[in-house]
């Protein structure tokens, strides 16, 4: 397991492992989002050789996650990729509903206002939205 040892500009960890992911054996992905230094949403992924720095991003592999909801199958899903869309990256949604309350969807990581939808808009980006944070339409 890599420990924190690189931030981008506004203090979220990034792991190095990124960058030279090809040369390494990696087969667990561990995310984590704290909230005031308390972990609120964990996810792990258990993922086969050959995997790469974006498509171990699948319901296939996770083996653990925050909700009891998360379907296993990708055709359940809109979108379940760390290219997402738009602003929108690790993106876990099932459906678009205008911003209504109607949406569901369970994690997503805002790069930039690219939405008219509440949940994109803040002062600073990134931004980490999660199914269970107050402030999201998501549910």
């Amino acid at each position: 397991m890599f420990e924190p040892e690189k931030y981008d500009n506004t203090g979220n960890f990034r792991s190095s492992a990124i960058d030279t992911w090809n040369s390494l054996n990696i087969n667990t992905v561990y995310i984590v989002i704290h909230t005031n230094s308390l972990p609120v949403v964990e996810m792990w992924f258990d993922i086969p050789p050959g995997t790469s720095n974006t498509d171990w991003f699948s319901p296939t592999y996770v083996t653990t996650n925050a909700w009891n909801d998360l379907p296993n199958y990708l055709y359940d899903y809109l979108y379940f990729s760390v290219q997402g869309d738009n602003s929108r990256r690790f993106f876990i949604y099932k459906n678009y509903n205008l911003c209504s309350a109607t949406e569901l969807g369970w994690f997503v990581v805002v790069d930039f206002y690219g939405y008219t939808c509440n949940f994109d808009t803040a002062n600073n980006y990134p931004v980490f939205i999660h199914k269970n944070t107050v402030v999201v339409i998501l549910i």
